[in-house]
């Protein structure tokens, strides 16, 4: 019979291990518990659980449940044959009731006392010093489990298996496997070629040693590790690779250094090349003041302010430098750590078109003229104009007909009935308009009241033009990548056609490809004739010239490619230029309505009593310091109104959009908001409006 002890957490488990090492069901051995597992107070200093398995040499028995012999933990008395279920519970039990109680082992304890050292010895193993020692038992055969990095040689042979039995008579001898690990080492070099990184895994030797262990009846064999750098990079090998590699610039010596010395895996920058300098795109310094001061804007009481001289314009003299051009300043070349350059940033230059009233002389922008000097900028694009101020005194009427200019317009008089201004820049009117339509591609100020007269001031008479100028680009465009493809094939190279210019070219892919061009030319032609007046800029003119003689007439054979390239460019100045934004705010500023139309790409401002069934559209904000009684307003940016609606019932409309607010200081009963899609008649009289929509689309009045 073979018997083996086992220890465990529990009972169950000090079996289990005990089954496992000897490749045993539960149902071929013989179970003796010789101490059950206890817990100690707080689960400090608990006792294991030790077995006893005999493997009986006789036929498998029938019973499933395996039986116990030895002394009940509990009872002091002997167990026979008990089932191993039954005790199983039997102890739980214990357990459960008393977790903190010790076993009276006091019958084990005088047992080992008695005996002598080498008593204690039988069925074990122990390790000292490296070397391992067995002491045989009749009744018990000691075991050895290895552990990582350790080889066991059993008589002359090394165990191949984890778990061995052995005894007194083997020639064991234990051996430990030292390792030998070398450095790790990587050089990569980032995508843009500037820098190269070294990865490095330090190598490190491995040492190990057998651990001592007590005297036990199944040992385990393990060993301490100390770890040694063992840096097997070096220098040379590091400068090898990067000649290899061809890296010759920016190399960081210091470095290198440092990651030879490193004792944890790491990643350094050994070398670096040299960035290209930014350089300086072109710009414009402006040296005058191009916009309205409006001390409405400045102020911080609007209470104080008279509404009539709140603005101030500013004007130039023929002769002004108003501005000074800086031109590009190209950036340094560098270089990679393959020593290969790398160019800069392209720098940008200025697009400058000095128009009506400035000249460009070196790099100084001069107004030739006394006017109003406007400064636009849109991307690499700026536009330079001094629009004159025409100054009419008197009365604009059937003596003196209507006005039509470019520049600003100021009228000293009124506005008669039926009589027309058209300006391309702003329009100030001294005193009252009646009956009649201004228009201005800026601001319209009128000192006196509005009264059945259409006031237009921003630039929407040029949304349609904007709309066909930007197609008629985006058709240029794609035309121009289908010539070129022609133009680079075989075919056409070797043809006539490539001595003949590109005008027959043009002309052949306009009508095959491009149907619609000639009328769209033509269309847009037809628009900026429309609106000549109103159109400042003088590339409109120089564009629609080309157009016309590109697309309308035979073009001429000699027309080159770069002929073509260059009226895509020039239309495509123009698209910019006719985007920009100006730097004046655009608005409409009246003392007092009556039965009027103002529509305004910016803001309307009401400076003094009344407002009265006017219909108001503005982009921007709508302000109205005194009464508003009957009409509409929609206002992109808000509305702010001193009092609305009458007692007579006039129905009054003020519609923002979902994300603005209308402020009302008094609502009379009638008087409608409209705040996205959401509307809200008041019923009654109310004071102190501050209307807007919450997050639940409801209208809020505070």
């Amino acid at each position: 019979m073979t018997s083996f002890i086992s220890k465990g957490s529990t009972v169950k488990a000090a079996i289990e291990l005990g089954l496992q090492a000897l490749d045993l069901e539960l149902e071929q051995v013989e179970i003796e518990v010789i101490q059950t597992e206890r817990r100690g107070l707080f689960g400090i200093k608990g006792k294991e659980a030790v077995v006893k398995l005999t493997r009986e040499q006789v036929v498998e028995p029938d019973v499933p449940n395996p039986t116990i012999i030895g002394i009940d933990p509990i009872t002091n008395k002997r167990i026979d044959h008990m089932a191993l279920e039954d005790f199983l519970e039997h102890i739980d039990q214990d357990l459960t009731e008393s977790p903190s109680e010790e076993v009276d082992h006091s019958r084990i304890t005088k047992e080992m006392d008695n005996q002598d050292h080498q008593s204690l010895l039988t069925g074990k193993a122990w390790v000292k010093d490296g070397v391992i020692f067995v002491k045989d038992s009749p009744n018990h055969q000691p075991s050895v489990k290895l552990g990582s990095g350790i080889k066991l040689r059993k008589n002359a042979e090394y165990v191949t298996q984890s778990f061995q039995f052995i005894s007194e008579k083997d020639e064991l001898a234990i051996e430990v496997i030292n390792e030998s690990h070398p450095t790790d080492w990587q050089i990569k070099c980032s995508k843009d070629n500037m820098e190269a990184t070294l990865h490095i895994s330090p190598g490190y030797f491995l040492a190990r040693k057998v651990k001592d262990t007590a005297p036990t009846q199944q040992i385990i064999l393990e060993a301490t590790e100390e770890r040694k750098l063992n840096q097997t990079l070096t220098y040379d090998e590091i400068n090898r690779s990067l000649s290899k590699l061809g890296i010759t610039t920016g190399i960081d010596e210091a470095e290198i250094s440092k990651a030879l010395e490193t004792q944890t895996e790491n990643t350094f920058v050994i070398a670096r090349g040299i960035s290209p300098g930014d350089g300086i795109d072109g710009s414009v310094e402006v040296l005058v003041e191009t916009k309205v001061k409006d001390s409405l804007k400045e102020s911080q009481n609007n209470s104080n302010i008279d509404y009539r001289e709140r603005k101030r314009i500013p004007t130039v003299e023929k002769g002004e430098i108003i501005a000074m051009l800086h031109r590009p300043i190209p950036g340094k070349v560098g270089i990679t750590i393959f020593g290969q350059p790398v160019e800069p940033r392209k720098v940008r230059d200025i697009q400058l078109s000095t128009q009506k009233g400035t000249i460009l002389l070196d790099d100084r922008i001069i107004a030739s003229e006394n006017g109003r000097p406007y400064i636009e900028k849109r991307g690499h694009y700026v536009k330079t104009k001094v629009l004159p101020q025409m100054v009419h005194q008197g009365n604009v009427d059937l003596d003196s007909g209507n006005i039509q200019f470019q520049g600003d317009v100021h009228v000293v008089g009124e506005v008669a009935e039926g009589m027309t201004i058209q300006s391309g820049g702003e329009v100030l009117i001294n005193q009252s308009v009646n009956g009649a339509t201004i228009r201005a591609l800026k601001s319209v100020h009128i000192k006196g009241s509005v009264n059945g007269s259409r006031i237009y001031a921003g630039g929407e008479i040029n949304a349609e033009i904007q709309r066909q100028l930007s197609i008629l680009h985006q058709t240029l465009l794609q035309m121009n990548t289908m010539l070129a493809q022609i133009m680079s094939s075989n075919i056409y190279q070797t043809s006539s056609h490539s001595e003949t210019g590109v005008g027959p070219l043009i002309t052949l892919i306009k009508e095959k490809r491009f149907k619609d061009l000639t009328k769209e030319v033509r269309h847009f032609i037809q628009l900026v004739d429309q609106q000549k007046r109103f159109l400042v800029d003088e590339e409109w003119q120089l564009v629609c010239q080309q157009l016309n003689y590109t697309f309308l007439k035979l073009p001429p054979k000699h027309m080159t490619i770069k002929h073509f390239d260059k009226l895509i460019n020039q239309v495509g100045v123009l698209n910019d230029i006719s985007q920009m934004n100006s730097d004046q705010e655009i608005e409409i500023e009246v003392a007092n309505s009556l039965n009027s139309q103002l529509i305004s790409s910016g803001d309307v401002l009401i400076t003094e009593r009344s407002c009265i069934n006017t219909t108001i559209q503005a982009e921007g904000l709508v302000r109205i310091t005194g009464i508003m009684r009957g009409g509409k307003v929609f206002a992109g940016k808000g509305a702010d109104i001193n009092e609305v609606g009458g007692k007579l019932g006039a129905r009054t409309f003020i519609t923002v959009p979902a994300d603005q607010k209308v402020r009302i200081g008094k609502a009379m009963e009638g008087t409608t908001i409209k705040l996205g899609h959401k509307q809200y008649t008041f019923e009654k009289d109310i004071s102190g409006i501050y209307a807007r929509l919450n997050k639940n689309d409801e209208i809020i009045l505070q």
